[in-house]
C-alpha cells in the first residue's frame, strides 16, 4: 500500500500527458441521415406468448410475426429533414392455440391454408402498403403520410391507418440536440390512443458506448420502458398494468447513419377489474428488427 502511494504523483504526471481521448471517452454528435437513395431490407419478428386467466381458468397462446419491407431514404431538404418510405413485401405468422393446435399463413402462399382465408386475406391486405415519414435529422417525426391505395388496402383491417402511423412515429428515438457521452441519459413520452383509451409509454435512454458487432464499430443505446392506461375510459372498468418489466437496445451505425438493429422485450400483466369479476392477461413480447443494405 505505501509503495502504491508513493507512486501516485507519478501516475498523475501521466495522466496530465495523455490525450483526453484515452482517459475519458469523446462526446458524439448523433444524427438520422443517409444518402438519397439508401435502400435496406428489414426484417422483423416478434414473438408473443399470452396466459389470460378469468376465475379458475388459465388459457394460453403462442403468436410469432414475420414482416419484410424495404426502408428507402427518398430526400433530404435544405433544413436536413429525411423524407423515408417503407414498403411491406411480405408477412407470416404463426399462432399456436390454448388448445396445442398450430397455423400457419404467408402472404406468400399461393392457396390460403384450409379455414384460414380470413387471415391470409388480411395479411396480403399488408403486402405492398407504403408509408412515409418526414423526420428532422434528430428523429423527431414532423409528418406521416399514408397513400390511399394505403388506406384502401387497410380499410376494415383490425389495424387501421392510425395505428400504423403511431407504430411508425416510434420507429426511432429522438436523438438529444447535444453531443453526449457513455453513461448519457434522456426520457421521452408518448401517448398512443387504443380502444380501451389512452396509452402512455415512459422511455428511458441510456447511451452505453462503442461496441463491435460483425466487424463494424456500433453505438449501442439501452432502452428501459414503463406503461401506463388512461383512468375511467371506460365506465365501470378498471384497467391497470403490473409487473412491468421492459427492456430493448438500439445498435446505430454511424457510417450510414441508421440503426442496424433494434431489440425490445416486454413482460407485464393487464389486470381488468369489473362488476362480474377479474381478468389477468400476462403478456411476454420480444421484438427484434435488422436492417441490410440492399445490394445495388
Amino acid at each position: 500500500m505505501l509503495s502504491l502511494l508513493r507512486h501516485l504523483p507519478l501516475f498523475a504526471l501521466v495522466a496530465t500527458l495523455l490525450p483526453a481521448s484515452l482517459i475519458q471517452a469523446q462526446a458524439k454528435e448523433f444524427r438520422w441521415g443517409g444518402k438519397p437513395g439508401d435502400e435496406y431490407s428489414i426484417d422483423m419478428v416478434q414473438t408473443m406468448r399470452q396466459s389470460l386467466k378469468t376465475g379458475e381458468t388459465t388459457t394460453e397462446t403462442q403468436t410469432e410475426i414475420n414482416m419484410y419491407a424495404t426502408w428507402r431514404l427518398e430526400s433530404i431538404n435544405k433544413e436536413g429533414q429525411l423524407l423515408v418510405a417503407e414498403t411491406i413485401d411480405r408477412m407470416k405468422i404463426r399462432i399456436v392455440g390454448p388448445d396445442g393446435k398450430e397455423i400457419k399463413v404467408d402472404s406468400a402462399q399461393a392457396e390460403a391454408p384450409a379455414g384460414q382465408e380470413k387471415m391470409a386475406d388480411m395479411l396480403k391486405a399488408f403486402v405492398g402498403v407504403k408509408f412515409e415519414r418526414l423526420m428532422d435529422p434528430r428523429g423527431k417525426i414532423l409528418e406521416v403520410t399514408l397513400p390511399e391505395e394505403t388506406k384502401k388496402a387497410l380499410a376494415g383491417n383490425p389495424i387501421s391507418p392510425d395505428m400504423l402511423k403511431e407504430m411508425v412515429s416510434k420507429y426511432s428515438p429522438v436523438f438529444p440536440a447535444e453531443k453526449i457521452e457513455p453513461n448519457f441519459r434522456w426520457e421521452s413520452k408518448n401517448t398512443t390512443k387504443t380502444p380501451v383509451g389512452a396509452m402512455t409509454l415512459f422511455a428511458d435512454y441510456i447511451y452505453v458506448g462503442e461496441v463491435q458487432q460483425d466487424g463494424r464499430t456500433l453505438d449501442k443505446f439501452d432502452i428501459g420502458m414503463n406503461m401506463e392506461f388512461e383512468k375511467g375510459a371506460i365506465p365501470g372498468v378498471d384497467l391497470s398494468l403490473e409487473d412491468q418489466n421492459h427492456s430493448g437496445a438500439i445498435f446505430f451505425d454511424p457510417e450510414i447513419q441508421w440503426m442496424r438493429e433494434s431489440r425490445a422485450s416486454q413482460d407485464f400483466t393487464v389486470v381488468v377489474k369489473a362488476a362480474d369479476g377479474e381478468a389477468r392477461n400476462r403478456m411476454i413480447n420480444d421484438l427484434k428488427i435488422v436492417l441490410t443494405p440492399k445490394k445495388k
